[in-house]
């Protein structure tokens, strides 16, 4: 029981991480692809 609920936060926490990992790197891509347009 204890351990089922470890693995559930964990793949939760790691999922959420993930998810605003991407969201970070997609920002940046854009923010690069808007240099790029002003310059």
């Amino acid at each position: 029981m204890v351990g089922c609920r470890f693995y559930h936060y964990h793949y939760h926490y790691h999922y959420h991480y993930h998810y605003h990992y991407h969201y970070a790197h997609v920002a940046f891509l854009f923010f690069v692809h808007e240099m790029r347009l002003i310059k």
